[in-house]
């Protein structure tokens, strides 16, 4: 089985969830100040006015054989940028007739003709709100797919050499505008070695290692793909499968083992590299690794164990795993042509839940660091035999949690982390009844135990110095953790003084540590399991139409167990900004832009709009009904804890998706799932995915957040976690995702959720299918994440 995940120090392999995940590469043009100064993702893309007919088309000439016919484009409001034709025969287009004249043809007679006309809006306005007076850099970022080049305001490739635009809260800086330039293309098709199919879902990269830019994309159903937005230089292409049904060989172009032995494509802005193609062996064709896992000091099998190779030629975000049978034995099959560090863990991920235990994790052969492991050479359908493992029992810590009031009330759902020096350890979560056990740990006397309950108004607790012996069990004795104080009040708006809903407020030291909440729809909020000190508290606008500008009030006082109330504030409208952003050839609007305005107090982002377009006609004029949908609403739900897509399809049909992180920090996830909901009736459950840990090593020094190591360079990622299809009736349907627990802590803990995703519709009676890419983002802050984790260190 397929994992996500790398190698990192045996403590925190960790979950490995069975799922299809997916990293791609992307440019690695975002300077680190921006990526640090962006408070608010880009949202999803707006749609722009649509062009509105106020007079309509008319249809002039002489209506006979040989004729020249002559349609007008009409009078239209909204400022379209494009105008196309349609003529028709008694309703029915006529094939290959676009332009605004029409020659009457003999089989026209018997027939009325008419003229359609459609008025396009290409999109590409865009307008960031909630913005400080101040000084600010623009960034322009075409989203995947999407074939023009990067850019930073006034046309210039660097952040150094952007031009400032400077803001002034709350008036509007307008026309910051930008002319992108088309990027470069490489096209081609992958199929299966043995057969000549086409195999659809095959991850291709491409990778400019001198100028450390590259772009992923998936092959289509006909096992087609095109990688858009490339900026002149030589590029190396990978083909990799990450999902089980297509499980082939990774193979770089053409028909090469590793990037070092691919042949490289020169490519042009503006142009595309054509007939990239690729024929992938079937994984099945692959070498073996196979072995036996034994309890060390004797010949006892173990069953369960999780075995997963990681390759040493290549930084891979996929590895090979399988579990032991009731013999302790395994096979890892379809590995390419290298060396592997292979790795034993009593965690066991194959199965949701993961199963645990009590081994402690090591590489081959007996090491617990992958830096030490021996390499495990495979050769192409050979087996490499005997490497085998001897585990060892771990030490085990056990507890009892409880609050330190009357009572001694058991605390349920608290996260206990003993954790090795500067190692991430091993965790577990108290019961009903405060009780927790760890089990896994190596002997030593550095853990250092904390206690943290993340829900509840309980202050975090650490207790450093514990002993474990391998094969034991250390009792700790009962912890108690003190209540904490409390901070609320209310948030208002000027200038209608009206409540604010959504809005983060966070509560932290001079020491960056504190915690947050969000206000309900009265504006009011409470912030709880803080520790006695003066705190600052500060406020987040996190809906991107009020605009708001972040205040911060200092001084406030709180004493643990008690409550200090009407900490309120009255946000103010800050400043805008505004542009179109347009293609440089053909100067129509561009949607699915980034763009961001940073600072160095902080900054937002938006995305371009999306064209929108209006049709009318002379006479007899019919529109002919398509698969169409709209994407209505996407709202986070700070209640529950969801991200919720809301689309109106005009028919009845097959909904198919993908949904992914962009730019995210993906280590957090252990699972999410989907579920369609179609007007308020469930619909058929829909298959829910597990998201594996990337481990440590893929966060390699000298990258910044939210990028990974890949290939030696750093690149932004893209994890596909959730598809399907589904048959929906016509109305609303509702794409709700679903973050579990750890999910939901990482991102209060700081981390960014950009959710994107491909919505295709086919309707019921026929017709092309429709795809749409739609994207939101949920971020709720770093400040969150000081208090939720002590000094911030924990993920």
């Amino acid at each position: 089985m397929r994992h996500i995940g790398r190698r990192g120090s045996s403590a925190h392999i960790g979950v490995l969830g069975a799922m299809l995940v997916s990293i791609a590469l992307s440019s690695m043009m975002l300077a680190p100040a921006l990526a640090s100064a962006i408070e608010d993702g880009a949202t999803t893309p707006k749609a722009a006015p649509a062009p509105v007919n106020t007079a309509a088309p008319v249809l002039t000439g002489t209506p006979a054989v040989g004729q020249t016919l002559s349609c007008s484009t009409g009078t239209w409001a909204n400022s379209p940028t494009s105008f196309s034709y349609t003529w028709l025969r008694s309703g029915v287009p006529i094939a290959s007739q676009v332009g605004s004249t029409y020659v009457v043809q003999a089989a026209d007679e018997g027939h009325a003709i008419s003229c359609q006309v459609t008025a396009g809006n290409g999109g590409g306005s865009y307008t960031i709100t909630g913005l400080k007076t101040g000084s600010y850099k623009i960034y322009f970022y075409p989203d995947e797919g999407v074939n023009e080049l990067v850019q930073y305001y006034n046309g210039k490739a660097t952040e150094a050499e952007a031009t400032p635009v400077a803001v002034t809260a709350p008036t509007t800086t307008a026309g910051v505008n930008a002319e992108l330039h088309a990027g470069g293309q490489i096209s081609g098709r992958v199929v299966a070695a043995a057969t000549h199919a086409p195999i659809a879902e095959i991850f291709v990269c491409v990778d400019d290692s001198s100028t450390k830019f590259g772009r992923c994309t998936f092959t289509n159903s006909n096992g087609e793909y095109i990688d858009a937005g490339l900026p002149s230089g030589s590029y190396t292409v990978e083909f990799s499968s990450f999902l089980e049904e297509t499980s082939y060989l990774t193979q770089y172009y053409n028909g090469k083992a590793s990037s070092g032995e691919a042949q490289e494509i020169g490519v042009t802005a503006g142009t595309t590299v054509a007939g990239v193609n690729a024929e992938l062996q079937s994984a099945n064709q692959g070498g073996q690794i196979t072995g036996t896992v034994t309890k060390a000091g004797g010949t006892q099998e173990i069953a369960g164990i999780q075995v997963c190779a990681y390759e040493l030629s290549e930084i891979n975000f996929f590895d090979i795993c399988a579990v032991t049978d009731s013999k302790g034995n395994y096979t890892l099959s379809g590995l390419a042509e290298g060396s592997y560090e292979v790795f034993f863990s009593g965690e066991n991920c194959q199965v949701t839940p993961c199963t645990k235990q009590n081994y402690i994790s090591q590489y081959y052969n007996g090491v617990a660091d992958y830096t030490e492991a021996t390499p495990v050479v495979v050769l192409a359908n050979n087996t490499t035999p005997a490497i085998d493992a001897k585990l060892v029992e771990g030490g085990r810590l056990e507890g009892r949690v409880v609050g330190d009031v009357a009572g001694e009330p058991p605390l349920e759902n608290v996260d206990v982390c003993a954790d090795e020096g500067d190692s991430f350890g091993n965790c577990a979560e108290t019961n009903g009844n405060g009780e927790y056990k760890i089990e896994g740990l190596r002997s030593g006397t550095s853990y250092t135990v904390d206690f943290n309950a993340y829900s509840s108004n309980y202050l975090s607790q650490s207790v450093g110095g514990v002993s474990i012996e391998e094969g034991k069990t250390t009792s700790e004795t009962l912890a108690k953790l003190s209540v904490g104080g409390q901070v609320s009040g209310r948030v208002t708006g000027s200038p209608s003084h009206g409540a604010l809903a959504e809005v983060e407020v966070c509560a932290e030291t001079s020491a960056l540590v504190g915690r947050c909440a969000i206000t309900n729809s009265s504006g009011e909020y409470t912030i709880s399991a803080l520790s006695s000190g003066t705190y600052t508290v500060s406020f987040y606008s996190s809906l991107e139409e009020a605009g708001y500008v972040p205040e911060q009030l200092s001084g406030v006082s709180v004493t643990a167990g008690s409550t200090t109330p009407n900490v309120n504030a009255e946000l103010q409208p800050g400043g805008q900004i505004t542009g179109v952003v347009t293609d440089a050839a053909t100067h129509l609007g561009v949607a699915n832009v980034e763009v961001c305005a940073s600072a160095s107090g902080g900054g937002k982002c938006t995305t371009t709009e999306t064209g929108a377009a209006s049709v009318s006609a002379a006479s007899n004029a019919l529109t002919i009904p398509g698969a169409g949908f709209t994407l209505t609403k996407v709202a986070f739900n700070s209640k529950t804890n969801d991200l919720d897509f809301f689309f109106i399809f005009p028919t009845a049909g097959k909904l198919t998706w993908g949904l992914f992180f962009k730019n995210a920090d993906v280590g957090f996830a252990d699972s999410l799932g989907l579920s369609l909901r179609a007007e308020g009736v469930a619909a058929e459950a829909a298959s829910t995915s597990a998201i594996a840990e990337v481990a440590k090593k893929h966060k390699s020094k000298g990258c910044k957040k939210g990028t990974i190591k890949h290939h030696g360079k750093c690149v932004h990622i893209l994890v596909p976690f959730s598809s399907g299809s589904q048959s929906v009736a016509a109305g609303t349907v509702e794409v709700k995702v679903h973050p579990d627990s750890k999910a939901l802590k990482a991102l209060k803990a700081g981390h960014t959720l950009h959710v994107s995703g491909v919505f295709t519709f086919k309707a019921a009676f026929g017709g092309p299918a429709v795809s749409k890419v739609e994207s939101a983002v949920v971020h709720l802050s770093k400040k969150a994440s000081k208090g939720k984790h002590g000094k911030g260190k924990r993920r």
